[in-house]
């Protein structure tokens, strides 16, 4: 029911997808909504966090930006560090 404190894995328990809207984190006055997604084939669902409309789509799209991120940063910080680089002409790069 309504002031109820349940975890993010207790809310996940036994659904597919689920989406929550106005949840209280934390228990803290902030409002966020949440999105609960487990694909077939994964271990775990995605459970995230979202300051839009919880749908598929929005889960979708954060968990597609999970994948970016990672790269992004191996790119920028960890090695390949194109800020870095003098290269003019962005073909040479193969």
């Amino acid at each position: 029911g309504q002031g109820d404190l349940l975890t993010t894995g207790t809310l996940a328990q036994g659904y597919q997808e689920r989406y929550e809207a106005n949840v209280s984190l934390l228990q803290s006055e902030i409002m966020i909504n949440i999105g609960i997604l487990h694909e077939p084939g994964h271990k775990e669902p995605w459970i995230i966090a979202i300051d839009c409309k919880p749908t598929r789509a929005a889960v979708l799209d954060y968990s597609s930006r999970w994948c970016v991120w990672p790269m992004f940063s191996d790119f920028k910080s960890r090695g390949f560090g194109p800020e870095d680089t003098r290269i003019e002409d962005a073909n040479r790069i193969h």
